[in-house]
């Protein structure tokens, strides 16, 4: 069990680190924030993981659908930490989409060959991704800020 939750995580990871580059979202204001959300984000999938608390079925489906609405609606969203330009938001943008489609690949061919575990830990990553975009969409609704969406 311990070791599938660790490949678990590396399949999480695998997912959220490149789709987080470039979807954007909220960014903690210093590096000591940011290290501890990282790893309570880690600890919090982990969790779910282990304890099998998501499974593939339509619950799944209605958070990957969120998560895709969420993501291809607002992303990639600039924060005042992590700013981005036109062309920036063009060039993130394509290489987000390029990965959600990759993701997507990955979740249907872990389905495919019967590795649940695999597909959902790769839901996970999307659905981690959409809730940083989700978090920093309503701080800059909050600080009433304009930014490219």
């Amino acid at each position: 069990m311990m070791t599938d939750t660790v490949i678990g995580l590396f399949v999480f990871l695998a997912g959220y680190v490149p789709l987080r580059s470039y979807a954007g979202g909220y960014h903690a204001r210093t590096q000591l924030k940011c290290y501890f959300f990282s790893t309570l984000i880690v600890v919090v999938v982990a969790l779910v993981g282990s304890y099998g608390l998501l499974m593939m079925g339509s619950v799944s489906y209605i958070l990957l659908a969120l998560s895709l609405i969420a993501i291809i609606g607002w992303a990639p969203l600039e924060d005042k930490n992590k700013p981005i330009d036109s062309l920036e938001f063009k060039v993130y943008r394509r290489r987000m989409m390029y990965i959600l489609v990759a993701e997507g690949i990955c979740i249907i061919a872990f389905q495919f060959h019967k590795f649940e575990s695999a597909a959902m830990y790769m839901l996970m990553s999307l659905v981690a991704a959409a809730l940083m975009v989700v978090i920093g969409k309503i701080i800059d609704r909050l600080r009433g800020q304009m930014f490219f969406q």
